[in-house]
């Protein structure tokens, strides 16, 4: 296993302060999720919003307006008017519908509430779905250079960002701005005055506002991506705790942590200490223009004059301190989901990142089939379940005919080079041919380029220069999927799922077919062991099977890779990490694995590729040798050296 303690990522999880029209096309791409699939439930959830503020504000005007200017106010002294003139019957129904309206709201309110909760779960369960579906279909290059838990975040703590702003945010701001519009009209029809005293105020809570956003959303980037780098440490250490162990990694370990942790909580600090000054802002400055409202309309009735100019009354005045505090309870609202929405457009920015990362290109139009004759000798397509017949190659024509060729498993590699980037190349002019049946070997030093060679065979990365054919048909013109059904690879680290032993097996195929799985287990030498299990072949594998040791997990990588009966097999390093002993039975398996098939083996242990038809010595990128073991010795050179010291680390 390979740890790498840089940071490797590639993606952008840098925090970069985004313009205003960044910020823009983010956040409608963010409410593009919900309303795509949703547009009529949300159109009803706008709607709801409305009704429930209706019945409010009808509550609001009912106290103010109509109890204590329509039914407690003597309109000719201006006084209360005596108990015995009171109108009790007008009094018990306008009660009434103020208990009818109040419960609406309520519902209406609890409806809306209900359906965005319904919304926010299913839009959540979509985007992970495409979000995993398009990782997926990305390029090997892009995980082997992007740490798993910097993924891993985005699949976790950034979509549950944007679950609190399609839950929490998106029904608080729309019920925000309906009840501050309708707040507004109303205060103009009872005090124009008093209503330009308030919204002076509430404009300079919302300049505060734009003030403190401009602050805060760089630091709440910074903090999204210093969280992705702490995760993405800690799942690394994890991962390779061994090696870890081993090189008594642990201090170091600890100080970089503690470091990173450190810079975590300062992005952390920095971004809810200046999001967090908006909350007592503005919520004092609701006070304050409920005071200030409430003292000068004190004062304009308290002077006739003014009173009668202003046209303000007793019952006005305590509608519109509520209007007030309504008016400037959605800017309130408004900064406590401040925060929410910065974080949310940080996190949706780099879960949107990975789904604009460009999937794997996938051009090829031939397809890996399999067939059988007829009685007329045409070729017949059958399901890949059946067991006598034969995989062919499906090569669409232009005129609309197909035609079909046997997939042999001959490889040939034509001046071939390859870098990982453009400035540093790892295969240079490499031309291999591999007939069908062959053993070929692959020896040299580490970093000669042994793997990346099997790397683009399976098309994980695409070359710089050269070509590739499998059976004579340019690697590019056959389907990707196709092309990895004709090869299966036994790896050093194998990884098995938590799932049943036949599942396992059979990862990939559809159907499980019990008679190939019981000949997959026979070639791997793992039968015995799995029938004296309680369950046998269900039983199942926890945690990758940690129960299993080394050996038995290279076992079942080789049962794996002859239940699939692939005309190419590649073996990488596959018993350079067991004893001796499991060695033999190992060796055994893959020598009954390779079998009939093309092998591309990579070998640790000279001794296990010294019967190789086509031993090939790679060197700095290059093939400096090639030949059989005995040729190859007869040379005396970089091979000849290298088994004599294989030699001597065996005695």
């Amino acid at each position: 296993m390979r740890i790498n303690f840089q940071n490797r990522s590639n993606l952008k999880n840098n925090a970069p302060k985004l313009s205003f029209k960044e910020n823009k096309k983010v956040f409608s791409r963010a409410l593009g999720l919900v309303w795509k699939d949703h547009k009529i439930v949300m159109s009803l959830v706008f709607v709801l919003i409305v009704l429930s503020n209706v019945g409010m504000i009808f509550n609001q005007v009912f106290l103010g307006k109509i109890l204590i200017d329509g039914l407690l106010t003597d309109h000719n002294t201006g006084g209360i008017i005596a108990i015995d003139q009171f109108d009790w019957t007008r009094f018990y129904w306008m009660m009434t519908l103020g208990v009818i309206m109040f419960a609406l709201g309520i519902i209406f309110s609890f409806t809306y509430q209900w359906l965005i909760i319904k919304i926010t779960f299913n839009t959540m369960a979509k985007l992970r779905n495409d979000l995993y579906v398009h990782s997926q279909k990305l390029p090997i290059k892009f995980f082997d250079s992007n740490q798993k838990g910097e993924i891993l975040s985005r699949y976790t703590s950034d979509i549950d960002t944007l679950r609190q702003f399609i839950s929490n945010s998106i029904p608080s701001t729309i019920n925000a701005l309906v009840t501050l519009i309708i707040s507004f009209v109303i205060m103009m029809w009872f005090s124009w005055i008093l209503t330009l005293i308030t919204v002076v105020l509430v404009f300079g809570l919302l300049f505060a506002m734009q003030v403190l956003g401009k602050r805060s959303g760089k630091h709440f980037k910074h903090r999204q991506m210093m969280n992705g780098k702490v995760v993405g440490f800690v799942e690394e250490m994890f991962s390779g705790l061994k090696v870890v162990k081993t090189f008594n990694y642990e201090a170091k370990s600890i100080v970089k942590f503690e470091k990173l942790n450190e810079e975590f909580y300062q992005a952390e600090y920095k971004a809810n200490k200046v999001a967090n000054v908006m909350f007592p802002v503005a919520w004092n400055l609701g006070l304050i223009v409920f005071a200030v409202v409430s003292i000068i309309g004190g004062v304009i009735i308290s002077n006739t004059n003014a009173r009668v100019f202003f046209g303000l009354t007793v019952g006005v005045l305590f509608s519109f301190t509520q209007f007030a505090r309504s008016f400037a309870g959605p800017i309130s609202t408004v900064a406590q989901q401040s925060n929410v929405i910065i974080m949310a457009l940080a996190g949706s920015k780099r879960v949107f990142d990975i789904l604009d990362q460009e999937p794997e290109i996938n051009l090829g139009e031939v397809k890996l089939v399999k067939i059988n004759k007829d009685q007329n000798g045409n070729f017949v397509e059958q399901s890949k379940d059946n067991l006598y017949s034969i995989y062919a190659w499906k090569i669409p024509h232009k005129v609309g005919n197909e035609q079909y060729k046997y997939a042999q498993g001959k490889i040939e590699f034509k001046n071939v080079s390859f870098g990982y980037s453009d400035e540093k190349m790892i295969l240079k002019d490499i031309s291999l041919v591999a007939y069908p049946g062959q053993k070929i070997a692959l020896v040299g030093p580490t970093g000669a380029g042994k793997t990346t060679i099997t790397n683009l065979l399976n098309r994980f990365y695409e070359i710089q220069s050269g070509d590739i054919y499998f059976d004579d048909i340019n690697l590019k013109d056959i389907d990707k999927d196709s092309l990895r059904e004709a090869l299966v690879m036994v790896l050093q680290d194998t990884h098995l799922f938590t799932d049943t032993i036949k599942r396992n097996i059979a990862y990939g195929a559809e159907n499980v077919i019990d008679t190939l799985m019981f000949l997959s287990a026979d070639i791997a030498n793992i039968s015995h062991y799995i029938e004296n299990l309680q369950h046998n072949y269900n039983t199942v594998l926890t945690e990758g099977g940690n129960e299993l040791s080394q050996g038995q997990k290279q076992l079942f990588s080789i049962a794996r890779a002859a239940y699939h009966d692939a005309p190419v097999v590649i073996l990488d390093e596959a018993t350079s990490s067991i004893d001796t002993k499991t060695e033999q039975l190992v060796q055994e398996s893959m020598d009954k694995l390779m079998s009939n098939r093309t092998s591309f083996v990579i070998a640790h242990r000279l001794s296990t590729i010294k019967n190789a038809d086509l031993i090939l010595v790679i060197k700095d990128g290059q093939i400096i040798e090639r030949g059989n073991h005995s040729e190859l010795i007869t040379q005396a050179g970089y091979y000849a050296s290298l088994w004599e010291n294989s030699k001597i680390q065996i005695n």
